[in-house]
């Protein structure tokens, strides 16, 4: 599966290399390929305690920076994780206990338990655990990304009004489908290191 994974990596790089040959994207696909490369269990390689500092950005602008930890442990459940999520200076008025559930490892597919009836769906792939799920008015993809000794958090908000609809038409004999975009309206990240 690795040597699949760098195949692809490769591919994609040389592809994109062959469009646009820049110094910039040459360091951006190097560091793609090196992240590829590493063999990180899941979710046994996650699990520890993960600190940083959450940066909260809307339309373009940082508005917010604050602490933010994870902290990801092993239970006495087989398939059934301690993955609580950890906002602000107060650790414990700002802790939020779920917990993440093995629905198929084979497939990737894990349960993140919100424990008041909210129950996430997210999918692994390499390194990256990804959820899409809608709240209100938001559509929201989360994800966790495990490279090196970091694991970077990324949250991006999206409307559920599309912003424009284009395509639906046909160009030279080809039937375009419809394509809408919708705008994204917030974007939360941090680099998280492991501190035990």
């Amino acid at each position: 599966m690795l040597i699949f994974r760098l195949i692809n990596a490769l591919f994609f790089v040389a592809v994109f290399f062959s469009c646009t040959p820049t110094k910039k994207l040459a360091k951006v696909n190097n560091e793609l390929v090196e992240s590829l490369k590493e063999d990180f269990s899941f979710p046994e390689d996650w699990m520890g305690y993960w600190k940083g500092d959450l940066e909260i950005f809307r339309k373009n602008k940082l508005v917010r920076t604050l602490p933010m930890a994870l902290d990801h442990a092993l239970t006495d459940t087989s398939g059934y994780y301690e993955w609580a999520i950890i906002y602000g200076e107060d650790t414990i008025a700002g802790r939020r206990d779920y917990y993440l559930k093995t629905i198929n490892a084979e497939d990737g597919h894990y349960q993140t338990d919100e424990r008041n009836s909210i129950f996430l769906d997210s999918y692994l792939y390499g390194n990256r655990l990804i959820a899409y799920y809608d709240v209100a008015s938001t559509i929201i993809q989360s994800s966790y990304t495990r490279t090196g000794d970091e694991l970077l958090f990324e949250i991006l908000g999206m409307d559920t009004m599309p912003i424009s609809t284009t395509g639906d038409q046909i160009v030279d004999g080809d039937t375009i489908p419809r394509v809408r975009s919708y705008p994204v309206k917030t974007m939360q990240k941090a680099i998280l290191k492991k501190v035990r």
